[in-house]
């Protein structure tokens, strides 16, 4: 009987968590979002001069039945000549650096300047007896304003493929709910075709994102009653770099997500990264959840990350938080340098 109800409560929580529609995106809420933030703004493909290969899992609400996890992997890779440099390499040493960066961008044209980047994803979130397979292909330019400042302008086009397991799903009165009835007419399932837009203005130690996400939502068949003029959501994210020792640098960022009731939110994080070795930081979401989070940089190649979530509410009685693990493998790299965003 317990576990009746309580498949209840998640069919009826995912109902609502869907934007007033069952088969409608949820927003992407990783806490450690950054190590590959091209999943929520496509103008962030290709920010980073290397590829970077990107796997994650979140096990949100640890100790419920049927409870959120979310498995994702991407690719983003930076495409396009980089400026010459045999400059760099022919010189001799003078007084005054900055001259070869200026003679570098004499020496090359606009076209040459110009970078692109080229990425994708998959998601595979299951919660109760919803589950949704999701992919995106993102594609940006880079387009350099001055000498430390670029806007990037991306677009991502993709799918979902919804799915409802019908036999775990129990109702007091299923015959006189349209909605149950629609989806068991349709088998439970239900795919769409969908499209985002996002711009990024950046330097060295700044960053601020927009994007446009669910722009089309265009159901692929029939689909159960579902107004789509609802899930339009905007993401705006933000942060500021800046030394704060000797070989240690500090984070301060931001996003705020307004969609849905459900879905919108807001999120405050401090990050501090050590030696380019190790990092940790906090953050605080308003949906009432605080996050630690600490990773680390094996031979500048291989990053690993993880978060613990723990809701400040009455449901920490009931849950042993969320734990998300990340990994970012760095390849086709020319420096040292770790991801733009971390």
């Amino acid at each position: 009987m317990k576990k009746i109800i309580l498949i209840n409560c998640v069919f009826w929580f995912v109902y609502f968590f869907t934007s007033n529609a069952v088969f409608a995106q949820r927003m992407y809420n990783y806490s450690q979002f950054f190590l590959n933030p091209q999943l929520v703004n496509p103008a962030f493909t290709g920010i980073d001069e290397f590829t970077k290969v990107t796997i994650g899992h979140r096990n949100q609400w640890m100790g419920f039945e049927g409870a959120p996890v979310s498995n994702y992997a991407g690719v983003s890779m930076r495409i396009g000549r980089p400026a010459p440099e045999f400059v760099k390499q022919y010189s001799l040493r003078i007084s005054n650096p900055e001259m070869y960066d200026s003679l570098l961008r004499t020496s090359a044209s606009k076209r040459e300047n110009l970078q692109q980047g080229v990425g994708g994803y998959l998601t595979i979130d299951k919660q109760g007896p919803f589950s949704q397979v999701s992919g995106f292909g993102n594609y940006a330019i880079h387009f350099e304003i001055n000498e430390k400042t670029k806007l990037s302008v991306g677009g991502a086009v993709g799918f979902y493929s919804n799915r409802f397991n019908m036999a775990d799903i129990r109702l007091r009165n299923p015959d006189s709910d349209a909605l149950y009835q629609n989806l068991l007419a349709g088998g439970g399932r239900s795919s769409f075709l969908d499209s985002k837009a996002g711009v990024v203005l950046y330097k060295e130690n700044i960053y601020l994102g927009y994007a446009a996400n669910q722009l089309a939502m265009i159901p692929l068949g029939e689909v159960a009653d579902v107004d789509f003029g609802k899930t339009f959501a905007h993401h705006i994210s933000g942060g500021f770099k800046f030394q704060s020792g000797l070989r240690s640098e500090m984070l301060l960022s931001s996003q705020i997500v307004i969609a849905d009731t459900y879905n919108s939110f807001w999120e405050l994080s401090a990050k501090m990264r050590m030696q380019d070795l190790f990092w940790f930081g906090t953050a605080y979401r308003s949906s009432n959840a605080l996050s630690f989070m600490a990773g680390t940089s094996i031979r500048n190649q291989l990053i690993f990350g993880y978060s613990f979530d723990q809701a400040l509410s009455n449901i920490t009685a009931y849950s042993n938080g969320t734990h998300e693990i990340f990994l970012a493998l760095m390849l086709s790299k020319r420096d040292s340098r770790l991801p733009f965003v971390w």
